[in-house]
């Protein structure tokens, strides 16, 4: 019915124009009535097209499915280098070099795969600082490799950390500082489920085989 008051809205309106040039043309006796009667159907009439006219369904946007770059099917050792990739990113906090040095993934008979990562440590005020940050981001590469979807094909992890070291002539290179091997076999006991502090800082030191420490974090 809206539209129908609509029209009704402007015959009116076109009525009170024409009555207000000429009142007789309409039957009316002077400008005054026209304005008064015709102003108010006019009214009337326009309120009650805008109430009964239906609202227009607002309209929806269309959900595009995005697929994450992610989503992407890769071979397990792109998926490997992939999840260290984005746990060591950045750099040093010192010489501002890039976190990751290298990852190395080979495949064993079993098509179980070995893993080498290599990264660049930070350095701190103290040697002890500096060993606990170790053991922190090794902890994290061991969190994500083991917890991902392809923990089952994951035989072994090695990780090394490297740091700048002074020999007795004073020339400077970046050494193995720190190094640890977690295998597949005792990641698969450790229960994962428990904050990450615990994880980083009490089970997996505790689980890993050290295979390298720099004589100043004994």
């Amino acid at each position: 019915m809206g539209p129908l008051f609509g029209v009704l809205a402007f015959l009116v309106f076109v009525a009170m124009i024409v009555g207000l040039i000429k009142p007789s043309w309409v039957k009316a006796k002077d400008r005054k009535l026209v304005f008064l009667g015709f102003g108010f159907l006019f009214v009337v009439f326009l309120i009650v097209a805008g109430v009964s006219t239906p609202s227009s369904p607002t309209p929806t946007a269309a959900t595009t499915p995005t697929t994450a770059a992610g989503n992407t099917p890769q071979d397990p050792p792109s998926q490997i280098k992939a999840i260290v990739t984005n746990v060591l990113q950045g750099q040093t906090n010192e010489s501002g070099e890039n976190k990751l040095r290298s990852i190395t993934v080979a495949t064993d008979t079993d098509d179980s795969y070995d893993v080498l990562v290599e990264f660049n440590a930070n350095n701190n005020f103290t040697n002890s600082m500096a060993k606990n940050g170790i053991e922190i981001e090794m902890s994290d590469v061991y969190i994500a490799l083991y917890t991902s979807a392809i923990a089952q094909k994951i035989k072994i992890v090695d990780v090394k950390a490297y740091l700048p070291l002074t020999d007795k002539y004073g020339n400077t290179q970046d050494g193995v500082v720190y190094g640890s091997v977690l295998d597949g076999s005792d990641a698969a006991q450790i229960n994962w489920s428990v904050d990450k502090a615990t994880l980083e800082l009490q089970i997996l030191p505790g689980v890993w085989t050290t295979t390298i420490v720099n004589s100043s974090f004994q």
